[in-house]
């Protein structure tokens, strides 16, 4: 009987980075073919994306926290969406033209860098799109209501455990198909720096000022390069209807729903998280532009 080896593993690298003038760090893998960028949601880090960066054995990839998350610079006075773009301009400034693949606002994040500059976006693999949803959630977010409400949150104080405990809980639910499977080291991430009514309130307000800022939804400009939109069927922030109107958006583009997953596929199936990023590189931007490296 012949013992089969476990899959290769990518040794993941951590560092500090800087981008558009934003200190901040990013996990990366050592490899060959395109550049990877990839693009945590709201609230999130570069650690949603450490099990796929794990299989990405021979990829030239990076996850990074993008700005106001994780250990990022602050956001700045103003608009968010309009420092967002700096930022990700700054990061397809120094990979050039790059593969990027985002999970929720960097879904949105990445579409916007395809319509703003094409010629540095070569593929796009779209998990969860956030932006475009019609379901109570996103319609009472972008109410004049929502940022009164998000406000009163700054004022009130609830005891430092059942904050924390309703972050961590709430979060298992809502991002994970199955709670069962969540991560207890991100639920302490998580809990790290939401779990307080400061950083809770902090939450609602910037879930609130995205909501507005992108209540039009994207520019007129064609998407131009290939784009894979993935969504959770079981994702309970988002509804598939969601990522069915970002694929009706992008003609050419490519859909799948996954049965099991939640609004971070990322996080409920990382190992067929990384085939579906592979498969898109090596099948549908190979056929399309010959051999990419």
């Amino acid at each position: 009987m012949t013992m089969s080896s476990p899959p290769a593993r990518a040794e993941i690298l951590e560092r500090p980075a800087h981008y558009a003038g934003v200190s901040t760090r990013e996990l990366v893998t050592r490899g060959e073919g395109p550049s990877i960028v990839l693009l945590h949601g709201f609230a999130d880090t570069a650690e949603t994306w450490r099990g796929v960066l794990g299989r990405l054995p021979g990829r030239n990839a990076r996850a990074v926290d993008v700005l106001g998350f994780g250990v990022a610079d602050a956001f700045a006075p103003g608009p968010l969406l309009p420092q967002l773009d700096r930022f990700v301009d700054g990061v397809l400034a120094e990979t050039g033209p790059a593969v990027l693949v985002g999970n929720s606002l960097g879904v949105a994040e990445s579409i916007r860098a395809a319509q703003r500059t094409p010629h540095l976006v070569l593929g796009i693999v779209a998990l969860d799109e956030p932006t475009l949803s019609a379901n109570w959630l996103a319609r009472f977010s972008r109410t004049a209501f929502a940022p009164r409400l998000a406000r009163v949150l700054h004022r009130v104080r609830m005891p430092a455990r059942p904050t924390r405990w309703l972050v961590e809980n709430g979060l298992r639910v809502l991002l994970y198909g199955s709670p069962r499977r969540a991560d207890r080291h991100l639920m302490r991430l998580w809990g790290d720096r939401y779990g307080t009514t400061t950083g809770l309130a902090w939450m609602a307000e910037h879930a609130v000022r995205f909501a507005h800022e992108s209540v039009s939804g994207y520019t007129p400009d064609p998407v131009h390069c290939p784009v894979l939109v993935v969504h959770g069927r079981r994702d309970r922030i988002i509804p598939v209807q969601s990522g069915r109107a970002l694929h009706a958006m992008v003609p050419g583009s490519s859909l799948i729903v996954l049965p099991d997953a939640g609004h971070c596929p990322q996080l409920d199936d990382p190992a067929g998280t990384a085939v579906l990023i592979t498969d898109f590189i090596d099948r549908r931007l190979s056929a399309r532009h010959g051999e990419v490296g």
